[in-house]
């Protein structure tokens, strides 16, 4: 390996001078010794000081030998396999979804009083409701609409469930996460 050190206002100048004097060789490394530094204008106070290293081209054929190593061959599974794996996990997933617990007693009871304490204070406790729990979705059924406004009532019963979640959280300290409040009325 030969070296070469070389002086320019910028350090690209810098490589591209050295890379010349060393007749433009195909490989080479580069080493910055000094970047430069410019005063409050701009202007290059101190110039960049890099140093080239590069191998004469008669060294560049001599390159180790490698051992020659042969792959190892990379086994796909086949269709049937592939089938077979997906059933395997699907049958984990069933059986791991059928294991969890969805609404519980103690989760629909707090919704409930939630509804209840909600429509007593907005002056329709009169409205009756019912509250059936399915997989992950809690449905609560209203008797007679809340309010005479289509829109309005989906309004309120999208805000409604937000809340009932919200407080369900803050009263199991868990989260809901694909558990869902759905609000009707007839």
């Amino acid at each position: 390996m030969k070296s070469i050190v070389e002086e320019a206002p910028s350090i690209v100048k810098a490589i591209e001078k050295a890379w010349i004097r060393a007749g433009k060789p195909a490989t080479f490394q580069v080493k910055i010794l000094e970047k430069p530094k410019r005063n409050f204008l701009g202007w290059p106070i101190q110039s960049a000081k890099i140093g080239l290293f590069f191998a004469p081209e008669g060294e560049m054929g001599e390159k180790p030998v490698r051992s020659y190593e042969p792959r190892r061959e990379r086994r796909f599974p086949t269709n049937g396999e592939r089938n077979k794996i997906r059933r395997e996990d699907q049958e984990s997933v069933k059986r791991e979804r059928k294991l969890r617990v969805h609404w519980t007693q103690e989760m629909t009871h707090a919704a409930k009083e939630w509804i209840e304490k909600t429509l007593e204070t907005v002056e329709l406790s009169h409205i009756p409701f019912s509250i059936e729990p399915r997989g992950y979705h809690l449905r609560i059924l209203f008797a007679k609409p809340v309010i005479e406004d289509w829109s309005k009532e989906q309004q309120l019963f999208k805000c409604f469930a937000y809340l009932i979640m919200q407080s369900l959280q803050t009263k199991f300290k868990r989260g809901f996460a694909g558990y869902k409040v759905v609000l009707k009325s007839t």
